[in-house]
């Protein structure tokens, strides 16, 4: 399955089933652009019952790196 858009959009989110999936994988070539997809998918998962989502971010600025670590715990 492949679906066409912008996974920044929380509605490109939903429509690839974010909700069912166990990992989520952001290795654009921009920080800002896998930090946003990352921050919008933990938004959109938050409520579920199910499993966690395992969400791997590619993060070079250390200050970004930092940021999203203490955001996570």
């Amino acid at each position: 399955m492949a679906v066409i858009g912008d996974a920044r959009d929380p509605d490109t989110l939903r429509q690839v089933r974010l909700d069912r999936a166990t990992h989520l994988v952001c290795l654009t070539g921009a920080d800002d652009t896998n930090a946003e997809v990352a921050l919008h998918a933990a938004d959109l998962v938050a409520t579920r019952q199910s499993e966690a989502l395992n969400c791997l971010v590619h993060i070079c600025e250390s200050d970004l790196c930092v940021l999203m670590r203490s955001d996570s715990s």
